[in-house]
């Protein structure tokens, strides 16, 4: 991921002034810093990067914190959900592997749309 945030600020550097060219600056700057309300009781996964690491980093932390508490046997799948050290780091796409994994792919698609964009609004295009 570190590899992917590199090219999208190499490729970012790079952008002109065209109105695309702003306009997608616009969009990775939303997509990374994006954040839902609480209060709006959303699905998590609709993050921006940003946030989507904070809440995977804070669902490690909550897990190493409980990683020895007895919690006793479940009465079903989602007991002991958000105190389970396997349910909030690997458990499903709503752990923080999940929350990586989004952030990863977040990113990957950021590049490729700072990509296209930088492609399609160069002067070279643009003149033919």
């Amino acid at each position: 991921m570190t590899t992917q945030a590199g090219e999208l600020g190499d490729r970012l550097s790079g952008l002109g002034s065209s109105d695309a060219e702003r306009d997608v600056a616009a969009q990775v700057d939303r997509w990374v810093l994006e954040e839902r309300r609480a209060t709006w009781r959303q699905d998590g996964g609709y993050q921006g990067v940003a946030a989507l690491l904070r809440t995977a980093h804070e669902m490690c932390v909550a897990a190493d914190e409980q990683w020895d508490v007895e919690l006793g046997p479940p009465a079903g799948p989602y007991d002991y959900f958000e105190k389970n050290p396997y349910h909030l780091v690997a458990g499903s796409y709503l752990a923080a592997i999940g929350c990586v994994v989004g952030a990863a792919q977040l990113v990957r698609v950021l590049e490729a749309e700072v990509a296209l964009v930088s492609r399609t609004a160069s002067p070279q295009l643009v003149a033919h």
